[in-house]
């Protein structure tokens, strides 16, 4: 009878820990970035190509690699990290597990050009599949340079399963962000199809740091956490109650180093914050926790992405209390800062106006003529819901459903010219890196739409005018657009997804009183919409209770 249980070959066995380690070009510029970090580089530029599917180049100054080590660096379970089992019990560089470079380079074409300090001449290495085909020396400044090409050329069904070129660039792009902030000492540059994306010199301040990757907006917004005990630190920045996003990816976390996704300190953020953010708000949390390496276990996961406490409950009740003891120790009082402009000719129109008429041109400004005459009268209850009544019934609007509806409507019409609204003093926004590359992929479709935003330095918009429909702080909307984009998981939306979103973000919310004028403009506006019965995400805009339904209620 044969064999049922065979020892797999070498080449089967690295190609599924590929599976395990490398799930897509982000993957591998994780496990080579942090190699270069181990390695003592203080520059780390990495160059991609089509997302990282052609090629992920990584070129540091770090300490570099001896011949003989350069040889066996991409052999299975070759390491420099840990050489007995009591190192794993205390971990203290970026990766150890010792397949990351094995798996790669199954998966890949592989060319490593390395120079030791130790040595005059480098070492450069061709590998394809994981098998060596050309060795030789080479004239090399100190460190390594290691490029993969054609990732998953030989595994089709992996290379089928990646997502476009947006969204494989937005990982890569968010990696490197977490690198950045936790090692501010460090120069990062991001190359994508030989452009340049960012380029972060080194800073002592992490607070240069931060407004590099994330903004000076965010930064503005942030507060100082501090904390330290016989067991472990924590430190960093925490956004103030009145200052939120509508997406988590404003959520770091530094283990020692490591970016980390933990439950734990995840959960500890959301209990302070839930009681002081809206529903479906979140707060910019910027937390590095400095702990014995032999108090965590960093493999949880195969990516080396996870961690866990030894004692999980102490680190969530102090990172808790730390978060809350900052928040009440800081007056959060918002200021009001208010802007004075000149105010044009006619003063202002109406109150009800989206924006005072002092904030644009008087010549773009034209108010609509709107009827208060009606036959019924209507009623706004829960500061969400108007009740009027026509011949055949009662009728319940929901204003906000009502109001994106209003929005979606005049922003789609392409046949007539837009009414745009330009400002007396441009709004200016400050990103972080891949909300300026979400902005640049849609600023022609903003365009389209009514928008006039211009680029203003690094990483800085101007937000020169806005279509007239709108009602929230172009800044606010705009920041509100990107948020909600990043958590698409995305880069670039389509026309009506984008039009969608401006919509739902400018729209009337719940919560918002509304005066006599301005719901009958609702009202009015909503009746003159193609299809004033759904919002555009498909919900109602407003229910009936016939006459004869409620004479039924009530036994007549």
């Amino acid at each position: 009878m044969a064999n049922r249980i065979i020892i797999l070959p070498p080449e089967i066995v690295n190609k599924i820990a590929a599976g395990e380690v490398v799930e897509r070009p982000a993957s591998v510029v994780k496990e080579l970035v942090e190699n270069s970090l181990d390695a003592k580089a203080d520059l780390i530029v990495v160059e991609i190509k089509d997302a990282g599917r052609k090629l992920i180049k990584v070129i540091d100054n770090g300490i570099g690699m001896v011949k003989e080590d350069a040889l066996i660096c991409t052999k299975s379970h070759a390491t420099s990290k840990i050489s007995s089992a009591k190192d794993l019990e205390k971990i203290s560089t970026l990766g150890f597990r010792g397949e990351a470079l094995s798996s790669i380079a199954s998966v890949s074409w592989m060319h490593i050009i390395t120079r030791s300090v130790e040595e005059e001449l480098g070492t450069e290495l061709e590998i394809e599949a994981g098998e060596i085909k050309n060795v030789r020396e080479i004239g090399a400044p100190k460190g390594t340079t290691l490029a993969v090409r054609n990732l998953f050329f030989n595994t089709p069904a992996r290379k089928k399963f990646l997502k476009s070129q947006a969204t494989e660039l937005t990982h890569i792009i968010h990696l490197m962000e977490k690198f950045s902030l936790a090692y501010p000492g460090v120069n990062f540059r991001l190359i994508h199809q030989e452009k340049e994306l960012f380029n972060f010199l080194p800073q002592k301040d992490l607070k240069e740091r931060i407004k590099d990757v994330l903004g000076k907006e965010i930064l503005e917004n942030l507060l100082e956490l501090n904390f330290k005990n016989d067991s472990f630190k924590i430190s960093g920045f925490i956004s103030k109650p009145n200052f939120s996003r509508l997406d988590r990816y404003g959520e770091f976390f530094f283990v020692n180093k490591r970016a980390v996704i933990n439950k734990t300190l995840s959960h500890a953020v959301a209990r302070v914050y839930q009681e002081l953010l809206p529903k479906e708000h979140f707060p910019v949390v910027v937390i590095y926790i400095e702990i014995e390496p032999n108090l965590i276990d960093v493999n949880v996961h195969p990516t080396k992405r996870e961690v866990r406490f030894q004692n999980e409950r102490i680190i969530h009740d102090v990172l808790a209390e730390a978060i809350k003891e900052t928040l009440t120790k800081t007056s959060l009082i918002p200021e009001i800062k208010e802007k004075i402009f000149p105010l044009p000719k006619g003063g202002i129109k109406e109150k009800s106006f989206p924006y005072p008429a002092s904030f644009f041109q008087e010549s773009e400004l034209l108010t609509p003529e709107i009827s208060l005459l009606r036959k019924t009268p209507f009623l706004q209850v829960a500061n969400l819901y108007i009740i009027t009544s026509d011949e055949e019934g009662i009728l319940i609007i929901d204003q906000h459903a009502a109001s994106e509806r209003i929005i979606f409507d005049a922003l789609s019409k392409k046949e007539i010219p837009r009414e745009i609204q330009t400002l007396l003093i441009p709004e200016v926004v400050n990103l972080g890196i891949r909300e300026t590359e979400i902005l640049r992929e849609n600023l022609d479709t903003f365009k389209e739409l009514g928008f006039r935003i211009e680029e203003f330095g690094k990483n800085t918009f101007q937000i020169k005018a806005v279509p007239a429909v709108l009602s929230k702080s172009p800044k606010e909307l705009i920041l509100n657009i990107l948020s909600e984009i990043q958590e698409e998981r995305v880069i670039k939306l389509d026309r009506e997804k984008l039009l969608s979103l401006i919509a739902c973000h400018s729209a009337i919310r719940e919560g918002n009183q509304l005066e006599e004028i301005e719901i009958s403009r609702l009202i009015n506006d909503l009746k003159n919409t193609k299809f004033p019965w759904t919002c555009p995400h498909g919900r109602p805009t407003m229910i009936r209770l016939s006459w004869e339904e409620l004479r039924k209620r009530f036994k007549r």
